[in-house]
């Protein structure tokens, strides 16, 4: 069976994740120094077992990201027939950690009971903007939902535009 990234090649694991020009070139962008042909392996778990024994913790986390990036990018290839763009896939995948990694630092926390939490009217003479933003980690589309409104919760002006190409739940890029 062909490949989506390499047409000719056979659909295996080591050229999927590993041999395939697409993942070459992937893996030449990242951070994590591993250029894929100079590490002489038959096989995926070989290539692994490497990769785990010389490489420290965060670059094994980043990795095993990685890997999961380029085997889901391959399965909306097979899927969607989405275009495949290593650049662009390895900076994505990177930033899904890094936010990953900043919602789930240090201990677990215990939770906290919610608070039943009420909207309130602004000062008299003042008005009150409500925003929030949906994003959606596998699309990259996200959105901004904005509502005006006067001291008395009279509805005054309301916007809610989506976004492309959106990296995070915390940023966007024009």
């Amino acid at each position: 069976m062909s490949r989506p990234f390499c047409k000719f090649a056979l659909e295996d694991d080591i050229n999927l994740f590993k041999d395939c020009k697409w993942a070459k070139e992937f893996w030449f962008f990242r951070p994590l120094s591993l250029r894929s042909r100079e590490v002489q392996t038959h096989s995926l778990l070989e290539w692994v077992l490497f990769v785990l024994e010389n490489n420290n913790q965060h670059q094994r986390e980043l990795f095993f990201r990685l890997l999961w990036a380029l085997w889901t990018k391959h399965n909306n290839a097979v899927w969607t027939g989405n275009v495949f763009n290593p650049l662009n896939m390895a900076y994505w995948a990177s930033k899904h950690l890094e936010d990953y990694r900043k919602v789930h630092t240090g201990k677990e926390k215990k939770k906290q009971p919610k608070t039943q939490t009420r909207w309130q009217h602004p000062p008299s003479g003042r008005l009150k903007l409500n925003v929030d933003g949906p994003f959606h980690v596998d699309t990259g589309q996200g959105g901004i939902g904005a509502i005006i409104r006067d001291e008395n919760g009279m509805f005054l002006a309301a916007i809610g535009p989506p976004f492309s190409f959106v990296r995070s739940a915390f940023s966007y890029r024009n």
